[in-house]
């Protein structure tokens, strides 16, 4: 019998190569990585194989779930959106440029909101999945030098609330 299918943002290094150890003896893991693709190409020689995208680009999530489903020909049935970036800044004032902010925004939570919404029909279809989406401790309240970061992860953590209640009862939770 085949194992099911884990996606993981983030997947090789921090909280999301972690997950991926813990779920290693009981899914097929399929690990997507931003940037380092040295680390990437390590991480799939040693647990699993690793996609990259960056998840700021919608193009790219589309490409990287392409590529997954070619290779395993089966739905994801859990997805762990555990990516993130930040770029930290003392005080607001000290940003001349809202980029990073916007690249926090669009990684952060607009990335894991585009592969919920590529996912998630086809886990309501089968009546099951699971959906975790890491946030962080600096999403509950004021985290100075971190504007932006924290917002990102508070939208998440907004979505994965509104998300669960939608769902309950389809078979899928969220976390």
């Amino acid at each position: 019998m085949k194992r099911p299918l884990a996606l993981i943002t983030g997947g090789t290094s921090g909280i999301g190569l972690a997950a991926a150890r813990r779920l290693q003896a009981d899914y097929e893991l399929a690990l997507v990585y931003g940037r380092d693709r040295q680390r990437g190409d390590r991480i799939s020689q040693e647990l699993a194989p690793c996609f990259q995208a960056d998840l700021a680009n919608l193009e790219q999530i589309t490409v990287c779930l392409e590529s997954i489903q070619e290779r395993y020909q089966q739905p994801v049935q859990a997805l762990i959106n555990a990516a993130g970036v930040a770029d930290p800044a003392r005080f607001l004032l000290q940003r001349r440029d809202l980029r990073p902010l916007d690249e926090m925004m669009k990684v952060n939570y607009l990335g894991s909101l585009a592969l919920i919404q590529r996912l998630l029909p086809e886990m309501v279809r089968l009546g099951a999945g699971v959906i975790i989406n890491l946030a962080s401790a600096s999403s509950l309240g004021a985290n100075p030098g971190f504007i932006g970061y924290s917002e990102s992860k508070a939208a998440l953590r907004c979505l994965t609330r509104n998300l669960a209640v939608e769902l309950a009862g389809s078979g899928v939770s969220v976390h």
